[in-house]
Parts: structure tokens; C-alpha cells; sequence
């Protein structure tokens, strides 16, 4: 393994520290929460229209510390500029999927393992309070974050308590359509430790109720199945070695997911690394979540009642258009989400109140850059996007404002 960008950050502490001093903050009551205590992930390979993946990404991301894991080293242009966006590069080769390792995709190796080599990188560095982060981003190369909305999300978690936070997984069986559901039929999972159980509005005919999870470990999951999804030896809830025989249990690493810094440090990483670089699967959220569940964690719904008022059941994570029912059209959200912000920046009234709360919601957008034309125009859309978000909340007054001053 080796690592281009971070050796800037020990001589260039006093301008990060100041930075920091800067960054505004949400509110009085948000943990002195900003982007300095973000460290955002994802794994991707070094070709250049990938590496426009990374470009468009510094516009979302922009004051926060970032770590590329790569299947090969970048360009040496590129490296010598990563201390100027807070980037660090880390290079892990991929499997190949022909021998039967790991998975169907090769680069699932990296992607996988990208949250391990961050938390390594920072955790063995000088220890000055620059280096140090409260919680990863972790994604793929065409999610883009909304950090007000991550901010604001993250105000009333413990940063300290093991957490892996989303509200987006893979849950269905395979073969099965009317069964191929994503975050609407109850797949196993906590609420925050924070959370008041009895405003959690549940479905009759959901197969799970999430339990308070303090943390959110399998047993705890286990305790609270009513109706015997899982088995009596708490095994994981999908299957491994052929996931398209079904069920599949998953995070959804396109709309990702938040690890707090407590769960990277009560994870073993060796044994974990070695989960991931052995285990098979569909891709690597589903390995990922997996080795998080054999090393006894599991998945945390994001408080939701933190968020606007009017929002309190709105899907946060990569939110999903339910046209004709239809959960897993990325498109129609894709240009839902472009039109609110494209009304808000005209001063539309077509951007009411539900239009403003649905904005500030948002916490993730999985781009989807498979379903685009091509990936040059999947660089261009996360830009488009994210500017657009920042003349959004720039509107919505100082205290909501994400970027740096």
C-alpha cells in the first residue's frame, strides 16, 4: 500500500488548523460538528475518466479530507496536487474475479476496503487534532453528499458510539419482483441510541421492527425479530457465497453509508480486511456489510426527526422516485432533485415549504453513472448538482451554509 497527498498535511498544520477555526457551524447544538470532522472515502480506479469522478467531487467536498483508494498510482500530476483539495491517494490492487476471489466486479477490492486504509492512515499519523475526523462518507465514485444535510443529520449522534448509518439498503429476493425492495419493507436494522422508540411510525406489514440499538449489534437485531426472518443462531441475514440465489441483505454503497469513528475503532481491521479480501459476493456494499456483521455490528436508521420539520419520514439517502411504485428509478429522482434546486435558484414559487424541506433532507444522491450517456456526463451532472446545492443554501441563510469560509 502506498499513499500520495498526506504527507502534505503535517507541514501545512497551522493553515489546516485555521481552517478548521473557520469552517461554520449549523447551530449552537451540533457538537461543534463541521466538515473538518468528515473524512469522505470511495474507492475507484486510476484511468482519466474515473479520475474526473474525483475533479467533480471537490466541489461538494470542498474543506473536507478526503482518501481515493486506487487499483494503481495515479498520474504524478495528479498526486502533486491532491494537498490542494485535502486528497490522499492510497493504491490497493483488485482481485480478479475470474479466479473466483471476491467478487463480480474487480474493483470491489478497493471500494470495499477503502474505510480500513482511511481510518489506518489517519489513526497512524502524528496524532495532532488536524489528522483526527468524527465520521467517514463512505460511498462510491459517482455518490455525491449533501453536507448541510449530513451536518445536520449528524448533530444529535455520539461520534464515540459504533455506528454505520443509513436508511437505503438492498433487501429482496432475487427472482422475485414483487419481492425486490429496497428501504420500504423493513429490512433488519436499529434505531439511534437517541431515539424516542415510540414516534418511530411503523408498517403493519413491514417484516421487521427496527429496535433501539445501543450499539446496533446482531443479537440486538435478533432479540427483536417477531417473525422469524432471521434463524436461531442469529446467522446473517442474506446469502454469501451465491447472493443472486437470495435473500440479499445490504447497504446501498451508491446512496452510502456514515461509519462514525467509534465503530472503526472497536472494528479488529486485520480480521476485517481479511473478511473482505476473502469473502465472496454480489459487489462490495454487500461483502462490506457482511464482515460489519461477522465482526457483531450492524445497520443504524439516521435519526430522521433531526431533520426539518415535515421530513421526519422522508428517505434521506439517495431518495428514490415511487412513480407507478417503481422504487429504484435513480433518473426520475435524479432530475426531481435538479428541478427543486433549478426552481430555488430562479426564486420559483414553485419551490414552496415541501419543496425547501425535501432539499435540506437530502443527505446522499447515487448519480448512477452506468445510467448516464457517458461518464463525462456523469462529472458534469455532480458538478451541476453541486452548485446548485450551494446557491440553495446559500439562499436559505448563513446558518445553513456548508461551504468554507
Amino acid at each position: 500500500m502506498r499513499a500520495a497527498g498526506f504527507f502534505v498535511w503535517a507541514c501545512t498544520t497551522c493553515w489546516l488548523v485555521e481552517t478548521v477555526r473557520s469552517l461554520p457551524q449549523l447551530n449552537e447544538k451540533a457538537r461543534h460538528l463541521t466538515r473538518s470532522d468528515l473524512l469522505v472515502t470511495f474507492g475507484t480506479t486510476s484511468t482519466e475518466d474515473r479520475l474526473d469522478f474525483v475533479k467533480a467531487s471537490r466541489g461538494w467536498r470542498k474543506g473536507t479530507r478526503a482518501v481515493i483508494v486506487v487499483d494503481k498510482e495515479v498520474p504524478a500530476a495528479v498526486a502533486s496536487d491532491a494537498w490542494k483539495h485535502h486528497e490522499a491517494y492510497l493504491v490497493h490492487p483488485d482481485r480478479d474475479p475470474a479466479k473466483g476471489h471476491f467478487s463480480q466486479f474487480s474493483g470491489d477490492a478497493h471500494a470495499a476496503i477503502a474505510p480500513l486504509l482511511a481510518h489506518q492512515q489517519l489513526e497512524s499519523g502524528s496524532g495532532h487534532p488536524a489528522e483526527e475526523y468524527k465520521w467517514i462518507l463512505l460511498g462510491d465514485d459517482d455518490t455525491l453528499w449533501f453536507m448541510g444535510g449530513v451536518l445536520k443529520l449528524l448533530q444529535t449522534f455520539d461520534h464515540n458510539l459504533p455506528y454505520a448509518v443509513t436508511d437505503e439498503m438492498f433487501w429482496h429476493t432475487w427472482g422475485d419482483p414483487a419481492a425486490e425492495r429496497f428501504h420500504e419493507d423493513g429490512p433488519p436494522r436499529c434505531l439511534p441510541c437517541h431515539f424516542n422508540a415510540s414516534a418511530y411510525k411503523t408498517d403493519p406489514a413491514a417484516l421487521f421492527t427496527p429496535p433501539v440499538g445501543c450499539p446496533c449489534t446482531p443479537d440486538v437485531i435478533c432479540s427483536a425479530d417477531k417473525r422469524g426472518i432471521l434463524n436461531e443462531a442469529c446467522d446473517y441475514p442474506g446469502v454469501m457465497d451465491n447472493p443472486r440465489a437470495g435473500p440479499l441483505y445490504s447497504v446501498d454503497g451508491g446512496a452510502g453509508v456514515l461509519l462514525s469513528v467509534g465503530l472503526m475503532r472497536a472494528l479488529d481491521l486485520e480480521a476485517m480486511q481479511h473478511c473482505i479480501t476473502t469473502s465472496h459476493g454480489s459487489a462490495s456494499d454487500h461483502i462490506f456489510t457482511y464482515c460489519l456483521w461477522q465482526q457483531g455490528y450492524a445497520i443504524t436508521l439516521p435519526n430522521s426527526a433531526a431533520m426539518p420539520t415535515g421530513a421526519a419520514q422522508e428517505h434521506l439517502f439517495s431518495p428514490r422516485d415511487n412513480t407507478n411504485g417503481q422504487t429504484h428509478n435513480t433518473e426520475n429522482k435524479r432530475g426531481d432533485i435538479m428541478t427543486k434546486l433549478l426552481w430555488s435558484a430562479e426564486g420559483s414559487p414553485h419551490c414552496n415549504a415541501s419543496c425547501e424541506t425535501s432539499l435540506l433532507s437530502m443527505v446522499s444522491l447515487h448519480v448512477r453513472s452506468r445510467g448516464l450517456r457517458n461518464l463525462h456526463a456523469a462529472s458534469l451532472l455532480i458538478k451541476s448538482l453541486s452548485e446548485l446545492y450551494h446557491t440553495f443554501l446559500a439562499g436559505m441563510g448563513p446558518q445553513l451554509q456548508d461551504q468554507p469560509t
